[in-house]
């Protein structure tokens, strides 16, 4: 069998297809990649290493949006920081502004590939493990954990756990 596949491939070679006539194509431009296709539909990504200064950058346009349809109680200096808590679907100003709503690297695996995402978060969990941290079990859906006592190596703003979730979710 797999030596009549052999011989089926063979004829199909290309030793011949000099003598063959040239077809004549049409030249178009490539369609789209679907993630070239939704960019203009996906929220804004912070990137796994940007900076306070980055992020307050790219929430810019949310917290513009923001203000000019929730008035004085969403012009707070610090509303660049909201995005962090996250957004359950009930704040009709917070709702009309989502697609310009930043969101990290990490929520958009979660949102469109759970099992990739699941892969990082156990990575991350073995950087934190190794790295002296104290965590909670990790969730069997998602592989989220958090951390049980605040240690030497700090919270989940210190360096090292930053490196881990940035080692993890870089690759």
């Amino acid at each position: 069998m797999a030596l009549s596949l052999l011989v089926l491939l063979g004829g199909c070679s290309g030793a011949e297809q000099a003598d063959a006539p040239a077809v004549a194509t049409l030249q178009s431009a490539a369609a789209p990649s679907s993630a070239a296709a939704k960019a203009g539909t996906e929220r804004p990504i912070v990137p796994i290493d940007a900076t306070e200064e980055d992020i307050k950058v790219i929430a810019q346009p949310w917290v513009a949006c923001l203000a000019k349809r929730g008035g004085p109680d969403y012009q707070d200096e610090d509303a660049w920081q909201w995005f962090r808590k996250g957004f359950d679907g009930t704040d009709p100003v917070m709702k009309a502004c989502l697609a310009k709503m930043p969101e990290t690297q990490q929520d958009v695996l979660k949102r469109t590939d759970m099992a990739a995402f699941k892969d990082n978060q156990r990575e991350f969990y073995q950087c934190a493990k190794r790295e002296g941290y104290k965590l909670t079990a990790p969730d069997p859906v998602t592989g989220e954990f958090g951390l049980t006592s605040i240690g030497p190596n700090g919270d989940a703003n210190s360096a090292e756990w930053q490196k881990c979730e940035r080692e993890a979710f870089a690759s």
